[in-house]
């Protein structure tokens, strides 16, 4: 179970940042502007005592855990929440295989 689990990033605008998994497999509508709003499906969920971990600029941070394993890449965020998009799913839609 990765709830929970401790993750770091270091944030183009941010810099270095620690939160928690909060939820997997999330669906957020993201809304880039008033009349551009979409949903990312499965994504994780990452805050940091009900924070954000990440601002504007940050998307594409790598995500690890506390044993420097990829969770995944930020895709979006809010004030309160970051959004993850989880390395296998990126994995499986580029079609690549680690060795």
């Amino acid at each position: 179970d990765r709830n929970n689990l401790k993750v770091y990033l270091y944030g183009a605008n941010t810099g270095a940042s620690e939160g928690i998994i909060t939820s997997l497999y999330s669906s957020p509508k993201i809304t880039y502007n008033v009349d551009d709003e979409f949903t990312i499906v499965d994504v994780i969920a990452v805050s940091n005592n009900g924070n954000s971990l990440t601002q504007g600029g940050d998307s594409g941070a790598c995500v690890v855990d506390g044993s420097r394993s990829v969770v995944g890449l930020v895709v979006a965020g809010n004030s309160k929440t970051t959004y993850v998009m989880p390395i296998q799913t990126l994995l499986t839609k580029l079609n690549v295989e680690l060795a």
